[in-house]
């Protein structure tokens, strides 16, 4: 701290040099430099990952900030088993594949093949029945439908 009470941050193109240590302890203590540092420092090479996992800009960018909340969630979790850069990548593979999974299951489809078809004389369409109907059935059905198709339509 300076004499004004205010914390004495380092230039900003030194960000990227934080060690691991210094940048999680600052992580865990709740440092807005250190969550800024995080993010400068590692945010391209993971919104790179998620990218060429997920092929949509869009969606890996969405990705990425989803994988910093996370990992800002989880940070007090992290025990320095491994480097920090590893602990991040895990993340974003791992929210990226949910994202994958997320989307296959609510693919974007044609609705086409959802809507009725119709005949030329505007007659819908059916599709295969599902039970056998009897004779005097599907001669009634007939009927109905000749006569439907013969009567004029009157004015009003």
């Amino acid at each position: 701290m300076n004499g004004s009470g205010k914390k004495d941050y380092p230039a900003r193109e030194a960000l990227a040099d934080w060690s691991d240590e210094r940048l999680v302890t600052g992580l865990k203590a709740g440092d807005d430099l250190a969550a800024e540092t995080m993010v400068r420092t590692h945010g391209g090479w993971m919104l790179a990952v998620a990218r060429r996992i997920l092929k949509d800009d869009a969606l890996a960018e969405d990705c990425v900030q989803e994988a910093f909340l996370n990992a800002f969630q989880k940070i007090s979790d992290f025990e320095a088993q491994s480097r920090l850069k590893t602990w991040l990548h895990s993340i974003v593979v791992n929210q990226s594949l949910m994202k994958l999974r997320a989307r296959k299951r609510y693919q974007e489809g044609l609705i086409d093949r959802l809507l009725p078809q119709f005949d030329e004389n505007a007659c819908r369409i059916e599709g295969p029945w599902t039970y056998l109907a009897a004779p005097h059935e599907i001669l009634e059905r007939e009927e109905t439908r000749q006569l439907v198709l013969s009567k004029p339509v009157l004015p009003r």
